[in-house]
């Protein structure tokens, strides 16, 4: 009976509301954690639609600006000919 109330008066008990308010924050921070990975593993795939759009518009640029001024069309196809030979 003695080794009993030692191991009694030893325990320690908690109260139900930090218990489960533990298990909660324990669930939100794995949720967090989940949706973090998930969000970092989809990086690579937007900065390639990114870089997609990002050229898309450029060629659209560029085309707009060699038919405002033919000059610098030809002058650039000219200059890519002559790298074109090296």
């Amino acid at each position: 009976m003695g080794n009993v109330v030692y191991y009694i008066k030893k325990s320690m008990v908690f109260p139900k509301w930090s218990v489960k308010l533990f298990w909660s924050l324990l669930t939100i921070i794995f949720l967090v954690l989940g949706f973090s990975a998930y969000k970092v593993s989809r990086t690579a795939q937007i900065r390639q639609e990114g870089y997609g759009q990002g050229e898309e518009k450029a060629v659209v640029h560029f085309r707009a600006f060699f038919r405002a001024n033919p000059e610098a069309a030809e002058l650039y196809q000219n200059w890519k000919e002559h790298q074109s030979k090296k």
